[in-house]
């Protein structure tokens, strides 16, 4: 749904959205992923896309994003057999001049929440990561010379060979409760509850703040992903919103994170409702009655944390959207998280339905001589 409207955006632009891969100092560090790549036998492999195969081997978007967005070197996928585009990426291969570029890249692989291991070729070791986990998780180093005739036995397993086989995937334990999807329904309650405390009017209105949060972070995607642009968003502004909504477009693509808050909640839904009109419809909508009780303050806090990174702590635990790269992050993932949303609140209305059933209907049996029949306490009343 989302990759759709994302779609029926850029169409009216007129564009394509182009992005460049992530760039390291020097050859030398090439040269390394080639050798371990040659190593692991990945080379030659119809489930191996690097830049240079990448026009012709597949059409798979999650493929073509992490080489041509995020800038990884190659992608070792397993074939279920049917069109390329079924492709399932099983292990990035990447180069890191430094601790820097290390971070940059493991952020980006997490945040699109699509491949199980990361392997990260720096000056002098190969860095082994769980691609489920964010960027401060710990890795495995390992000793790496691009001369060496063979692999090291920490390597040996993201062989091609044998982690094409399903017996070797006993060797590795893979753990989701860090993925990204996990972590943003985590970051979203907090931001959820902190933002009810704060507003107390808004106490019981948790829906309405995760669909505005959802729309906050839907623009940010759509922003750092280069679908939308501040031109083509200003130009579709109303004359009456224009100047409102430029202020709200300022702190929206600005990377100050000091940009002052001196845009209103209205400027926020001008932009919103333009993006609404282009995909003629509504991702996370909001009454009319809800958008005329949304404060500036509320607008203000769900973008100092989501955009700008503040932090929200919760029982000594320290949870935010630094670490999340919104040019990365699938739209699949936020769809995901606001559909276990929308499951969560359904399985609470059902339990409440079903509690105020069992009040009011809750069955009673009653004797008659030697017949018995179950009757409701309704029968009575």
């Amino acid at each position: 749904m989302f990759y759709a409207r994302a779609a029926v955006i850029v169409a009216k632009r007129g564009g394509s959205v182009v992005r460049k891969a992530r760039q390291t100092s020097a050859g030398g560090i090439a040269s390394r992923c080639n050798a371990l790549a040659r190593l692991l036998g990945y080379g030659g492999r119809t489930t191996y896309v690097d830049a240079r195969s990448l026009a012709d081997r597949t059409s798979n978007h999650i493929i073509r994003q992490a080489i041509s967005g995020i800038g990884v070197r190659g992608v070792f996928a397993l074939d279920d057999g049917f069109h390329p585009s079924s492709l399932k990426p099983i292990v990035y291969l990447a180069g890191a001049d430094d601790a820097a570029s290390l971070r940059a890249i493991r952020r980006d692989v997490w945040s699109q929440g699509a491949v199980p291991f990361l392997l990260v070729v720096t000056p002098d070791k190969v860095e082994i990561c769980n691609g489920f986990q964010p960027p401060g998780a710990s890795t495995i180093s390992v000793d790496f010379s691009d001369d060496a005739s063979a692999l090291p036995d920490s390597l040996a397993s993201f062989a091609a060979d044998r982690i094409s086989a399903s017996i070797t995937w006993s060797d590795f334990t893979i753990h989701r409760d860090s993925s990204v999807d996990n972590n943003l329904v985590n970051a979203i309650e907090l931001l959820n509850e902190h933002a009810r405390s704060e507003f107390p009017e808004f106490r019981d209105n948790r829906d309405l703040i995760n669909a505005l949060i959802g729309k906050f972070i839907y623009i940010y995607v759509l922003v750092d992903r280069g679908i939308l642009s501040m031109e083509w968003l200003s130009s579709r502004l109303p004359a009456r919103a224009r100047k409102a909504g430029q202020a709200f477009l300022q702190a929206v693509f600005s990377r100050d994170a000091q940009t002052a808050d001196d845009w209103s909640a209205l400027s926020a839904v001008a932009v919103f409702d333009v993006v609404d009109d282009a995909i003629n419809g509504s991702v996370f909508a909001l009454t009319a009655e809800q958008r005329a009780r949304i404060p500036d303050g509320l607008c203000h806090l769900i973008h100092r944390v989501v955009r700008r990174g503040e932090v929200l702590y919760k029982d000594g635990a320290q949870l935010g959207f630094f670490d999340v790269s919104f040019s990365v992050l699938r739209t699949e993932t936020i769809s995901a998280i606001y559909e276990r949303f929308v499951s969560t609140r359904t399985r609470r209305a059902r339990r409440m339905t079903a509690s105020s059933t069992r009040r009011r209907i809750s069955p009673i049996t009653c004797s008659t001589g030697s017949k018995r029949r179950t009757r409701s306490r309704c029968d009575r009343d």
